[in-house]
């Protein structure tokens, strides 16, 4: 099964938080939540929001194979695709590894609040909104 996941992150102060939405065949998954207390930078949260994504998707629909995580954020996609700029905390790295075991990652790297004119604009804007939403919950 192929998913096709848009995600986000917010901070404010030393806050941080992750959302994603999700489509599949099986249907839609959207969550978001608080990253936890190591993740003390916005490109970690955005790496962060791809590892929880990853993770509900295969605890969700197990039969996935191929991921598709779409993202406004650079810093987290050369992650996934191994060409960091910074280090990848330790802990993120071992969470990523076990969230994406098995599974096939592709990403595509998406224009940041680009408006509501395209597939793409309207689910970024969607996630950024859920982002938000979780941060101001804390």
């Amino acid at each position: 099964m192929f998913v096709t996941v848009y995600t986000d992150a917010s901070a404010f102060e030393n806050t941080y938080a992750w959302a994603f939405a999700a489509k599949s065949n099986k249907g839609s998954l959207c969550r978001h939540g608080k990253c936890p207390e190591y993740v003390t930078k916005i490109g970690e949260a955005e790496f962060f929001a791809f590892i929880a994504a990853a993770h509900r998707i295969r605890e969700a629909w197990p039969e996935t194979e191929r991921i598709l995580l779409c993202s406004d954020s650079s810093c987290a996609i050369r992650w996934i695709k191994g060409h960091p700029k910074k280090n990848i905390p330790k802990q993120l790295l071992q969470h990523w590894k076990t969230a994406s075991k098995g599974v096939l990652i592709f990403t595509k790297k998406v224009k940041a609040h680009s408006g509501l004119f395209t597939i793409e604009g309207r689910m970024n804007n969607l996630v950024d909104r859920y982002a938000r939403k979780a941060r101001r919950a804390l």
